[in-house]
């Protein structure tokens, strides 16, 4: 499925593109009851390509919800591992921080903004990455 769903959202089928991805996230779903560790990695790719789609469709509260989802995963897969999935939890609080701000929810945005940046430098400082990415 989700190849399938990366195709149409390759070629702007938005609809089928989300019909294919969330069928894809059933069915990962189920899976990561058994195996978290190894397949909400596949969830929150999912998630991304659903928030994309949804972003460019100017979809607020599907936006929004997709990364709130993001975030209760990621929260989840960092007790287990936090190294490898900071710098994509700093990505997601940037993307959540930016939804806000432009949507005027800038309380909102000044929450989430410094959780993000204050992820971004810690791992410039352990080198993993260069702060010139932000």
């Amino acid at each position: 499925y989700t190849n399938i769903a990366n195709l149409h959202r390759l070629y702007h089928k938005n609809r089928l593109a989300k019909f294919f991805y969330s069928e894809a996230l059933v069915i990962y779903r189920v899976l990561a009851k058994r195996e978290p560790d190894t397949y909400n990695r596949e969830i929150l790719h999912l998630l991304n390509s659903l928030a994309i789609i949804y972003h460019k469709e100017d979809k607020f509260e599907e936006t929004k919800d997709t990364y709130i989802e993001s975030l209760v995963i990621y929260r989840t897969l960092i007790k287990s591992d936090s190294d490898s999935y900071r710098l994509g939890l700093a990505t997601l609080l940037s993307n959540l921080g930016s939804l806000y701000f432009s949507n005027n929810m800038l309380h909102k945005a000044k929450e989430v903004y410094p959780l993000a940046l204050d992820i971004f430098l810690d791992l410039s400082k352990m080198s993993q990455f260069h702060i010139s990415q932000l």
